[in-house]
């Protein structure tokens, strides 16, 4: 990008407006030929919807970006919320209203032959979230969109839900929810950042040159961690902010030699292992693996999210005692505590280890809160996390 052209000339081609029919027709019917591959005259529904949805995010993707370099030119705090769930329901409905684009649209689409709803009806409700937990903290991220407070939302992008419902016989019967079977138009799947999380392993512990005792985390298990980014508009004040969702990636595809051997199974068992984790919100917890796996999903999102933050962190401050001023962490229920642990353990070339402890959160600290909603998690009383003295250093 031509560092020199301006924010106002980068936008200037393209820009919509809502009284602009003609130009949203056309962005339409752009996406559904060079998005879909499809000739507009023989679109369906499904081509439609998704080249609506391209046209919506075209525009909010326009508002971040001015969102993200404003936060970063008044040096601002950010609150981070991490949440292993986010029930956003579907996006279409709540992007249109929230740009003021909805009546707009519904009569371009009108005039092109296509009603709304019939459209709207096409896209798959986001599974990433199932209840009260998961409907308040989207609820919080539309708030914080439209109080226009520097904020981002952390989970997991789930390839499948908590399970997709039919009833046969008058009778429940649970299915796969493989919302993610087509893709969504809603998501930027990024190549950066990438994260290592570890799993597993052993501590070596050593003193360095310098007499200094030193610990070194070996022989783990290795889980990358990458990001998807799903834009979130406020409430027609042209302020957008992103939910992060990790998903897991093996470290290693394929086990090549074992492919050559013939175990095709055994090549791809660590790919699968790994990739778990992200694969299914809320696995049943009755057998230890499940249990486990729970515990490594919170981990990994937790681990992940923590990268991303220092990394945040660090562009504008060296000082890691600034981080109480620069970083506000908001944990939706008791899923994401370990970040607590998580915090105290991360180090930082040139940071020494014992900082992590002196800035440990606390429930009511200046840079993290526990929401709690004993409603949502009824066989756990609400106390808060207990003031504990840091160890010596």
């Amino acid at each position: 990008m031509n560092p020199s052209l301006s924010e106002k000339q980068m936008f200037a081609c393209g820009s919509l407006e809502p009284d602009n029919r003609a130009a949203i027709q056309q962005a339409i019917l752009d996406h559904v030929l060079s998005s879909r591959g499809r000739d507009p005259e023989m679109a369906g529904n499904d081509d439609v919807y998704r080249s609506v949805a391209l046209t919506m995010r075209d525009i909010m993707v326009k508002k971040w970006i001015s969102t993200q370099k404003n936060y970063y030119a008044r040096h601002q705090k950010r609150v981070y919320y991490l949440s292993l769930e986010f029930l956003v329901g579907r996006s279409l409905g709540n992007s249109l209203i929230n740009l003021g684009f909805f009546d707009a649209v519904a009569e371009v689409l009108k005039n092109m032959g296509y009603d709304l709803e019939a459209i709207r009806e096409q896209e798959e409700d986001a599974a990433l979230g199932n209840g009260g937990l998961g409907r308040l903290a989207a609820c919080f991220m539309d708030s914080i969109a439209t109080l226009k407070i520097p904020a981002y939302g952390y989970g997991i992008n789930y390839e499948y839900g908590l399970f997709h419902q039919d009833i046969i016989n008058g009778c429940q019967v649970e299915r796969p929810d493989n919302w993610l079977r087509f893709g969504t138009p809603w998501a930027f799947e990024r190549t950066m950042p990438l994260y290592p999380v570890s799993f597993y392993g052993k501590v070596h512990s050593f003193y360095d040159d310098q007499g200094r005792y030193c610990c070194e985390w070996v022989d783990t298990d290795v889980v990358m961690a990458t990001a998807c980014d799903i834009l979130v508009p406020g409430f027609r004040n042209d302020h957008v902010i992103n939910m992060r969702l990790w998903k897991a990636k093996a470290s290693r595809e394929l086990e090549l030699g074992y492919f050559n051997r013939g175990d095709y199974i055994g090549a791809v068992e660590d790919k699968v292992r790994s990739e778990t984790i992200s694969k299914l919100l809320y696995p049943s917890d009755d057998a230890s693996a499940g249990r486990e796996l729970r515990l490594k999903q919170q981990y990994f999102f937790v681990a992940a999210t923590f990268q991303d933050i220092f990394r945040r962190f660090t562009k504008s401050s060296p000082d890691l005692n600034e981080f109480p001023e620069k970083v506000a962490v908001h944990l939706n229920d008791t899923h994401p505590a370990i970040a607590i642990c998580q915090r105290s353990s991360t180090t930082t070339p040139g940071w020494a280890t014992g900082c992590g402890w002196s800035l440990s959160p606390i429930t009511g600290s200046p840079w993290l809160k526990r929401s709690s909603r004993p409603q949502t998690c009824p066989n756990r009383s609400p106390r808060p996390v207990r003031r504990r003295p840091a160890p010596e250093t």
